[in-house]
């Protein structure tokens, strides 16, 4: 009996240590997860900037009507509404464009090779009610390697073409924008 009890009282300390390490474990991964979503924010931000200063150079095409990141706040974002709204001046057409950043090609679940994973299934579903509220079209403008504000390659895919959360590089190469920092042109209804 005193056997038993002596192995008990060993399992329920050794239950006691796992539960603590596990404890101390969940609070080091959620701080790491929290402080990888404020520096996406800020790379986004960043990227962000990186697309506004060739839209203000465009200034007799473009007027950027909203940003959805304040420039003294980073961590404020509209989830729910792209990065920037602009409007076309000639024509006075309204244009969304969200802004992402993304250091490499991640391994996908659903294609054989490396994807861009640029949004969650939450985010698709608010782009897509943000287009059919609003009738704009929605464009993505991404950049891929370097760092934010000097992308190594810059995209600008409609909203159409992707609406899955993995974009495979097949697909990201038909809308490249080369140099990665040239002007956007908004012609018959397509942002390039």
């Amino acid at each position: 009996m005193k056997f038993i009890k002596k192995l008990f009282l060993k399992i329920k300390k050794l239950k006691l240590r796992i539960q603590k390490r596990i404890k101390n474990l969940s609070k080091k991964i959620y701080f790491e997860l929290f402080i990888r979503e404020i520096e996406d924010l800020n790379q986004k931000h960043e990227f962000e900037n990186f697309i506004t200063k060739i839209l203000e150079s465009q200034k007799q095409d473009f007027k950027i009507i909203r940003r959805s990141l304040r420039q003294n706040n980073p961590i404020y974002q509209t989830p729910s509404r792209p990065s920037l709204l602009l409007e076309y001046i000639p024509t006075k057409e309204r244009i969304a464009l969200e802004c992402k950043f993304r250091t490499s090609l991640k391994r996908s679940r659903t294609f054989p090779d490396k994807v861009l994973k640029w949004a969650t299934s939450q985010q698709l579903k608010d782009y897509s009610k943000f287009c059919e509220k609003f009738h704009i079209p929605l464009y993505i403008a991404i950049g891929l390697g370097g760092s934010p504000n000097d992308p190594k390659k810059s995209f600008c895919v409609p909203f159409e073409v992707a609406k899955s959360p993995e974009l495979p590089p097949s697909i990201l190469e038909i809308y490249r924008r080369e140099p990665k920092d040239k002007s956007f042109h908004w012609k018959n209804g397509n942002l390039k």
